[in-house]
């Protein structure tokens, strides 16, 4: 069994440290968690996640079709569905639609790098660019958890990442791209750019919210 901290995916974050630290130190997320982000700046944030979501599940349908016949696959295919389904019927605890409209610069931009990177020539490097989708909001989840009491007002939608089920999805795609790294260690050097690009694209996204 891999021991915890081993791996490319323990590597990859390590290398992204500042920019994990950026994340920690936004505004829109001290607020979140404090209780004292404010109603219009979340649903402005809903608003844009329920836009992204519709590229996201392309992008997992898409990776699904890449992967072997079997739990890699399914694993996607469940991201793509069970997953998206999950995270808007949440949205609509908080009044959230879909999203309609037009979205900002910083979602655009989060919303094209996860449809290219599913489209990436290696898989691994494909892999590793939509990691940060589940590792970021993981890591956030579960740092915001330790303040989300019962009358935090973003209670729910801090359950939902800081839940053992999203946790073990996050662990399961880090996995997923240790192994690969393994069979083919040409390909670390691409991955470790697109996971950092979708690090930063998670800060960015975040960051427009407030």
């Amino acid at each position: 069994m891999r021991e915890r901290g081993e791996g490319w995916s323990a590597e990859a974050r390590a290398a992204c440290g500042d920019l994990y630290a950026e994340i920690a130190a936004l505004p829109f997320l001290r607020e979140l968690e404090a209780g004292t982000l404010g109603a219009e700046a979340f649903s402005r944030y809903l608003r844009e996640d329920g836009l992204y979501l519709g590229a996201y599940a392309q992008a997992m349908r898409r990776l699904a079709e890449r992967l072997p016949e079997g739990p890699e696959r399914a694993l996607f295919v469940h991201f793509a569905e069970d997953g998206v389904e999950a995270e808007r019927a949440m949205q609509a605890e908080f009044g959230a639609g879909e999203g309609g409209g037009e979205e900002d610069a910083a979602c655009r931009r989060l919303m094209a790098h996860v449809a290219e990177t599913a489209e990436a020539e290696d898989l691994p490097v494909a892999l590793a660019g939509v990691l940060p989708c589940f590792a970021v909001y993981a890591e956030v989840g579960a740092r915001l958890a330790r303040s989300a009491g019962d009358g935090h007002p973003y209670r729910r939608w801090i359950g939902t990442y800081a839940g053992g089920d999203f946790a073990g999805d996050a662990a399961a795609v880090a996995a997923l791209c240790d192994e690969y790294a393994r069979r083919q260690p040409a390909c670390r050097p691409a991955m470790d750019a697109a996971y950092r690009e979708g690090v930063c694209l998670e800060r960015d996204f975040w960051a427009a919210a407030r």
